[in-house]
């Protein structure tokens, strides 16, 4: 699936707000559909690898989960990219994503990436591992429950997850979809900076927000000489996509 990416914010939420009240005025004719068709959307081919969490029991399905357009959107840049060490902050069905990812890989090309997921909330983690091995993903990620905490990075006070005792390695694939909103991710990028390699991508979900959004701008100008924006990606409530400068 295919997707335009904008260098322009402006026309990126002219066009996110147009399908986000298209999705809404959608479904609000219909009966309630069930979560799997709200949050998913119009699944992909059947031979596609991602196809299994549209099979999911809607059931255990909750409205936080990352949209099916944005997991799509996640995969493409994966297999563009290849990338052999991810780093994802937050978990849920991303993790499968990615989980994923690296079964595709260790199949396909016989290797297989390293893959942390970091989730602060430790009922959430323990649902993400079990979904993990629902799916025999397990094997594939390495998840960790670390808390939130005050931390002052590059001289800015916020809130971040405890890394303390993660081994951090260098990462050439940054997935970030937490803390949640009312802790803030400007410290995500901050706190593993020094393990971003050149070349390294980072996505942003949820760049639809003014938060997400004033993060990633403040990114820019603060660190301009190792990451600059490539572009948009209307998907769910949109994606940002950076790169980290040679």
């Amino acid at each position: 699936m295919q997707y335009p990416c904008y260098k322009s914010y402006l026309l990126f939420r002219i066009h996110l707000q147009c399908r986000l009240i298209f999705r809404k005025n959608f479904y609000s004719r219909k009966e309630p559909q069930k979560f799997r068709d709200l949050y998913l959307g119009r699944p992909p081919r059947r031979d596609h690898p991602l196809f299994f969490l549209w099979e999911t029991d809607p059931r255990r399905m909750t409205r936080w989960i990352l949209h099916g357009e944005v997991m799509l959107a996640v995969w493409d840049l994966l297999l563009e990219k290849q990338p052999m060490n991810i780093f994802e902050f937050g978990s849920g069905w991303s993790t499968a994503v990615l989980g994923k990812y690296a079964e595709y890989m260790e199949k396909t090309q016989e290797k297989r990436p390293f893959v942390i997921s970091i989730e602060h909330d430790e009922k959430w983690a323990s649902a993400t591992q079990t979904t993990m091995e629902d799916f025999g993903l397990s094997q594939y990620n390495r998840l960790h429950f670390c808390p939130l905490v005050e931390r002052i990075i590059d001289g800015e006070l916020g809130i971040i997850y405890d890394l303390s005792r993660v081994d951090l390695r260098p990462i050439d694939f940054l997935l970030i979809d937490g803390p949640p909103s009312t802790a803030g991710r400007d410290l995500t990028l901050p706190a593993v900076l020094s393990k971003i390699e050149p070349g390294c991508y980072v996505v942003m979900d949820d760049l639809g927000r003014s938060q997400e959004h004033r993060a990633v701008e403040h990114w820019c100008i603060k660190y301009r000489e190792r990451i600059r924006l490539e572009g948009y990606v209307p998907a769910g409530k949109g994606i940002g996509c950076l790169v980290s400068e040679p």
